[in-house]
């Protein structure tokens, strides 16, 4: 068995793919020139980083599979879903506010697609609400 790697790993590897997608696409965060930017750029995708990472966690604590909720079985590659769902995007669409939107779509695509009570939907839509209320008022 492959352990799985610290959080502060995780969050570091998608930072990475999600800056690196920004960056390669053209996404302006900060118009002061390209440092300015890609530092934008970097803690915006930290930001978003820890935050996925942390619903995730509450989702996997919330939401443990039973008997009735086999299919309760949340891992990283869900995560990764999310991300590829973000690296589909182009600045030519998508403005800072609208990729809040997009993540939330994704996140919602992928775990709650596989819910199949109403508590546990209402359960990741709130731990989601609150954090994307919070990604908000940062970001701003």
């Amino acid at each position: 068995n492959i352990t799985t790697p610290i959080d502060e790993a995780i969050c570091h590897i998608y930072q990475s793919i999600l800056t690196e997608h920004f960056m390669y696409s053209n996404f302006q965060f900060d118009l002061t020139g390209e440092d300015g930017n890609r530092k934008a750029l970097e803690q915006f995708s930290a930001r978003l980083s820890q935050v996925t990472l942390r619903i995730f966690k509450e989702v996997v604590k919330a939401l443990y599979p039973t008997p009735s909720r086999f299919h309760y079985l949340f891992n990283m590659r869900d995560i990764s879903r999310v991300y590829e769902g973000l690296c589909m995007m182009s600045p030519q669409k998508f403005n800072k506010v609208m990729i809040f939107k997009v993540w939330r779509n994704e996140f919602m695509r992928v775990f709650e697609d596989r819910l199949i009570c109403v508590e546990d939907r209402l359960t990741v839509e709130a731990k989601i609400q609150t954090e994307l209320t919070a990604l908000i008022a940062e970001s701003q």
